[in-house]
């Protein structure tokens, strides 16, 4: 994902009177109402704008999703998925509340919580390539399927991604002894061997 962070500073056109209502500004054919949950382009295209955009299905990104909701902020929901690295968990023993659940149950409780949401709206599967910063302060978000939103504000919770070795037989055993977290699966192992790949501090761990 590239996320910019340039003005957009050529505005074609001038500062002009909408008809209803107030100012806006003319560039790119892209019409901007100040104030209203509405862009009109060039194309005679009416597009929403958010109060919010969360890019992210995980943890982070649903916690963000449904507070921006309960504040009653108009939402958006941009994500590849629901439950981001919990997915590939067989089994999570410390997630609070649950004395023990899969990543794929995880994963369709944050989506019903989000999804109960009357304030959020929701594109999946779709990722973000690109954040652009647009004049008047708002935010353009592409995605890989061509998608294009207007917001006021972004919020990034996309999460992380493992560092996969790319050897024979790590993805037959993914949670089924190959692990990526020591503070989430040593508990596992305990009394076992095991072999810890890397030497940073996280193999310190």
């Amino acid at each position: 994902m590239h996320i910019e962070t340039r003005l957009v500073n050529k505005i074609r056109g001038q500062r002009v009177k909408m008809a209803d209502s107030g100012l806006g500004f003319f560039f790119s054919g892209l019409i901007i109402k100040t104030g209203k949950h509405l862009y009109k382009g060039g194309d005679s295209m009416s597009r929403e704008l958010y109060d919010t955009v969360v890019i992210g299905g995980g943890p982070a990104g649903a916690a963000a999703a449904i507070y921006a909701a309960r504040k009653k902020l108009k939402t958006l929901v941009v994500a590849e998925d629901f439950g981001g690295q919990s997915l590939v968990s067989s089994n999570i023993e410390n997630w609070v509340g649950e004395i023990s659940i899969t990543g794929k149950e995880l994963a369709e409780k944050l989506e019903r919580h989000v999804r109960a949401q009357r304030e959020v709206e929701i594109k999946i599967p779709e990722r973000v390539t690109t954040v652009l910063e647009v004049p008047d302060c708002t935010y353009e978000v592409r995605t890989d399927k061509g998608g294009r939103y207007w917001s006021k504000t972004v919020i990034v919770a996309s999460g992380g991604r493992r560092r996969r070795l790319q050897v024979p037989g790590e993805d037959r055993f993914e949670g089924r002894g190959v692990a990526y977290c020591s503070t989430c699966d040593a508990p596992f192992f305990q009394d076992l061997e095991v072999a810890v790949v890397g030497g940073g501090n996280t193999a310190l761990e």
